[in-house]
């Protein structure tokens, strides 16, 4: 594990020195800090030109750019490396460095050695699998550490952040599809609600048409029963007429027989007034004049 990690007059940085804790250890930054240069440096620190030399990592206006790591090693000893890089040094010449193991100076040979046995591995290969270098992408909100997505990109749990991503966005769309079933619901019982009253209203409304319908009934039966009576005392009426057409008929018959038959009777009664009268004036005549004073 890296204990500390000091650079000076390292690309951007003119003198810097992080010290580290146990465990994983992540540079997060806006792009153009100077990141990659932390990593660069104790990757170049550590393990030399097994893990390719830097070009160009002399801070300007410098000749020469110095990387040290302290390292505890997996047996409890302490390892500390320093090189140094000349900007004008070829590619075949060696960068000087120094090396102490608990404070004991070590040669480069040895530092190579000791790197193979305590880590199990070649430096060249460890230099790419212990220092890893995320992917530069824009974060369109830097001021956030997002720790959590760095995790999860070092261990190797992005597809379990992806499905727990996913997972959370089926839960908000079954969220939504409830508060729209609830809504919709809501909704309905207030339909069923204005239906039982406009139902409720309906049957009033039979319940008086009904009424109506009764009263109609009752009224008519009232009219029949008037109307009956208007009729059986209009066929009185008529008969009564009738009747008084036919005695007055009768009447004038009977008095057109007795026109018929007057002058026959008169002729009689003439004739039988002329008669007794003739005899009442001859006996008349016949007695003395005193009684026919009297």
């Amino acid at each position: 594990m890296i204990r500390r990690l000091t650079l000076q007059n390292w690309r951007a940085y003119e003198n810097v020195t992080l010290d580290l804790e146990p465990g994983t250890t992540f540079v997060v930054a806006r792009n153009g800090i100077g990141k990659s240069s932390l990593i660069e440096g104790a990757t170049w620190a550590l393990y030399g030109d097994a893990a390719g030399r830097p070009s160009d990592a002399v801070r300007l206006g410098s000749t020469t750019a110095t990387a040290s790591v302290e390292l505890l090693l997996p047996d409890g000893r302490t390892l500390a490396v320093t090189r140094q890089l000349t900007r004008r040094l070829s590619r075949t010449a060696r960068p000087p460095v120094s090396a102490t193991i608990d404070g004991a100076s070590i040669e480069e040979d040895i530092l190579g050695i000791l790197l193979r046995e305590a880590l199990g591995g070649d430096p060249a290969f460890l230099a790419r699998i212990t220092m890893v270098r995320g992917a530069e992408r824009l974060d369109p909100d830097a001021s956030k550490l997002n720790l959590q997505e760095h995790l999860a990109r070092y261990f190797g749990a992005d597809g379990l952040r992806q499905t727990m991503a996913e997972l959370q966005q089926r839960l908000k769309d079954s969220d939504h599809r409830i508060r729209q079933v609830r809504q919709t619901a809501g909704t309905a019982a207030g339909q069923r609600a204005e239906l039982r009253q406009q139902l409720h209203a309906v049957e009033e409304a039979l319940v008086r048409a009904e009424q109506a319908h009764q009263a109609a009934a009752v009224a008519q039966a009232s009219n029949s029963v008037n109307l009956s009576t208007l009729t059986v005392s209009h066929m009185c009426l008529t008969r009564s007429k009738t009747t008084r057409q036919e005695n007055s008929t009768i009447s004038v018959v009977g008095a057109a027989s007795l026109r018929d038959d007057l002058p026959e009777s008169a002729r009689r009664w003439k004739n039988f007034t002329r008669r007794t009268g003739s005899a009442r004036y001859a006996a008349a005549r016949s007695r003395p004049r005193t009684q026919r004073a009297r």
